[in-house]
């Protein structure tokens, strides 16, 4: 195996998306445009932003139909783009990201992003890192219609390999989380997993990981192993 196509994940594997204060401001946020809808008492307790909206949007979406649900999902994506960009702004880069992604270029054919996030906000965080060069192209939540496309379905996953050209067998995805993992083998291609200290090994294992590093500047001395 010969591997030339370099896939990552954003928020938690390249950048940390969100500090403490702006992942509550963005709830908080969240909340005040959800105030217009009677959600159920059990999102209220959810302190993801990401997963507070599509669960909100599908108990809302049940009694609407087809017309009603693509307008809703239209109006909350443009809602939520808004405040994702806006806390963008003060998302910091791992350690040593320039240089590994010096070494991407420099092993790799293509680099691409595949993420949740949408990509205007990955762009405000690659400027900040001054990491724009080097990734090639984003596919981000812009691309999908609908929630279900997103990780673990391999949608957008898919949508990378046709539009980069990129084979399967020749391809790695790298992400930070089991959604990650799940999402890279459902599309055939290689799975690395990163720990960063906050997730365990062994959950990444079960969920599909080829290989787990513990920081993301590993994968240059991992990648003559996986050749």
């Amino acid at each position: 195996m010969k591997l030339k196509h370099f896939i990552a994940d954003f928020d938690g594997t390249i950048c940390q998306m969100f500090t403490p204060q702006t992942k509550q401001y963005l709830i908080d946020e969240i909340y005040n445009y959800l105030r217009q809808f009677d959600i159920e008492e059990s999102i209220k307790l959810i302190n993801d932003p990401y997963k507070i909206w599509i669960k909100s949007y599908n108990q809302i979406s049940r009694t609407l139909d087809n017309k009603q649900r693509e307008a809703l999902f239209k109006d909350s994506s443009e809602v939520f783009l808004e405040l994702e960009k806006e806390v963008a702004y003060y998302s910091t880069a791992y350690e040593n990201m320039i240089e590994t992604y010096e070494w991407i270029s420099q092993n790799f054919i293509t680099n691409s992003i595949v993420s949740t996030n949408h990509a205007e906000a990955i762009t405000i965080g690659l400027e900040k890192a001054r990491l724009t060069k080097y990734v090639g192209q984003i596919f981000g939540r812009e691309q999908i219609s609908c929630f279900s496309q997103l990780k673990p379905d391999n949608f957008l996953l898919e949508k990378a390999l046709i539009q980069t050209g990129a084979s399967r067998e020749n391809s790695l995805y790298i992400g930070d989380n089991e959604v990650d993992m799940i999402a890279a083998k459902n599309t055939g291609i290689f799975a690395v997993g990163v720990l960063r200290g906050r997730e365990r090994k062994d959950s990444l294992e079960n969920s599909g990981a080829n290989l787990i590093i513990e920081n993301f500047e590993d994968i240059q001395n991992e990648f003559y192993t996986m050749k």
